[in-house]
This record gives C-alpha cells, sequence and structure tokens, in this order.
C-alpha cells in the first residue's frame, strides 16, 4: 500500500472523500470550495491507479452546495455516486450521478427521490430502506419501549 495524492494546492478546502476500485484503477470523489456549505462547494472526481491521476472534474454540475459523495459499484459494473445537496441538513437533499464506463463518464445530476419531502428511497427489491445519510436520529422513547431501526426513523 503507498499513499499518494490525488490534487495538490487546492484553493478552499476539499475533503468527504470516497473511493472505489475498479478493473485495477480507482474513481476518487469528494467536496471543495472555499469552506463547508459555502455557495461554491461542489463534489469533484478524478480517476487513476494512484501513481497517475486524471484532472478532477466537477460532478455536480451547477448544484450547490454539496456534501457527503458515497461511490457505490453496482454488480454489473456501473458505479453510482451518491451525494447531499443543500444549504442546511435539514434541507439536505440525495442527488445521483451514474458511470457505465469505470467513471470515465458520468450521467447529468438527478434528484434520488422526485419530489416530495423526504429522502427514503427502496430498490426495486424494496430491501434498501435509508440510503447514505436518508434517515436521521431520533431520540430514545421516553418509557421503555423499543426504538425503530435501531435508532433511526425513516423519511416518509
Amino acid at each position: 500500500m503507498r499513499r499518494d495524492f490525488v490534487v495538490r494546492d487546492v484553493p478552499g478546502q476539499c475533503h468527504g472523500s470516497t473511493v472505489c476500485e475498479r478493473d485495477g484503477s480507482f474513481v476518487v470523489a469528494w467536496f471543495a470550495g472555499d469552506h463547508e456549505g459555502a455557495a461554491n462547494s461542489r463534489i469533484h472526481l478524478a480517476t487513476g491507479t494512484g501513481a497517475q491521476w486524471s484532472d478532477p472534474v466537477v460532478v455536480s454540475g451547477d448544484l450547490a452546495p454539496c456534501w457527503n459523495p458515497v461511490l457505490h459499484r453496482r454488480v454489473d459494473g456501473d458505479l453510482l455516486l451518491y451525494f447531499k445537496v443543500g444549504a442546511t441538513i435539514g434541507a439536505w437533499r440525495t442527488w445521483l450521478v451514474r458511470s457505465g464506463d469505470g467513471g470515465r463518464t458520468w450521467s447529468a445530476p438527478r434528484p434520488l427521490v422526485d419530489g416530495g419531502e423526504g429522502d427514503a428511497a427502496r430498490s426495486a427489491s424494496r430491501r434498501c430502506g435509508c440510503p447514505p445519510g436518508g434517515c436521521s436520529p431520533e431520540p430514545p422513547p421516553r418509557r421503555g419501549g423499543a426504538t425503530p431501526l435501531g435508532g433511526l426513523r425513516r423519511h416518509q
């Protein structure tokens, strides 16, 4: 294992990185901007082998501020990148971009849930109740009852 920088000399802040291995190379995403929650905070992404990296590209379009990217490789090989958009945690909505070519190109961003309140989603099999960041803490019950979902509540 070796350490390497994907980018250097980034103005402002960049962190919240996520990485996914794909056929011996890596896809890395992070958010960057003046500071967390800044109007210019976007999701950036690069691909590489560890020794050499592509130039970063913005995959979140003009959406802002962006937070908490999460990469996921599907069984069929497609890559999904989930991220949050919104000025405050209560206003966050999950957005998604997809790559069918190992991270070289990405779809336009689209909301994970079209319209309405909340951010819960279910796969076609209905096994996924809350995407990354889609559940929020719920205070423990006052009189000894069990808290559903281990202290989490699903957004409706």
